[in-house]
């Protein structure tokens, strides 16, 4: 099928381009032809630390001259793959010491894995060996995960490290009852956003026979909020 290439044909390719997630690297280029007409020419880079890309919700995969539906335990693979590339910006080395982080933060980690039953109390204690332990310390050098997670002197390299906390009155999202912007490592930033929930959902009580004590019942399960919140951390991109 042949038509000229208009604004219309290029707002139309970069539409069906912006259905991939995550954004696609696909390079657009108009070349003119002896006729008048043009051709258009799709690049996309080898991103082997995008992949897998997904069109519409939905994976696919390309073998031989088939295109077909990527099926879910390959396309899992593929993800876990991707969130494991070494090249990834949290893996990257950073330019702070051990010594801009929060040496208590860190140390409160520590003990809470002791207890936990995953870290052997008779391993040294030293904060490397334990960095290099989480895989946040790598040849020496603490990785921009670590600042992440512990650092406390990092502002205003890592904007990227804070959170905002809003409650909306009404449904249109115009108006707040109450709204903070905070930073600081992801450990702060979780403990600030469950304060916030625990201020701001609705908490119910009843009392039992015989009970002294009031019995509360959140809206939501707090090991629910906390799932959900620990999900959001981890699968965040703090690369911008």
């Amino acid at each position: 099928m042949r038509q000229s290439v208009s604004d219309a044909t290029m707002q139309g390719v970069a539409q069906v381009i912006r259905r991939f997630e995550p954004p696609a690297p696909v390079e657009i280029e108009q070349v003119p032809l002896s006729s008048g007409q043009e051709i258009l020419i799709l690049r996309a880079s080898d991103n082997v630390e995008a992949m897998p890309f997904t069109f519409d919700g939905r994976a696919y995969q390309r073998i031989g001259t088939t295109t077909s539906v990527m099926p879910q335990e390959t396309y899992q693979r593929l993800l876990l793959e991707r969130a494991h590339a070494r090249q990834r910006w949290e893996n990257l080395p950073s330019r702070f010491e051990i010594e801009d982080l929060d040496a208590s933060e860190i140390e409160h980690t520590r003990q809470g894995a002791i207890a936990a039953g995953r870290l052997d109390p008779l391993v040294s204690g030293a904060v490397a060996d334990f960095l290099e332990r989480l895989g946040l310390r790598a040849n020496g050098r603490i990785l921009n995960a670590a600042v992440v997670v512990f650092g406390q002197r990092f502002l205003p390299n890592y904007p990227q490290c804070q959170l905002r906390l809003a409650r909306f009155r009404g449904l249109d999202k115009t108006e707040f009852n109450d709204q903070r912007q905070v930073h600081g490592h992801a450990l702060q930033l979780m403990s600030e956003a469950t304060d916030f929930l625990s201020r701001h959902l609705p908490i119910a009580g009843r009392i039992e026979p015989g009970v002294f004590e009031g019995v509360d019942e959140p809206l939501f399960p707090p090991v629910a909020l906390r799932e959900a919140l620990v999900n959001a951390f981890c699968h965040r991109d703090y690369s911008h």
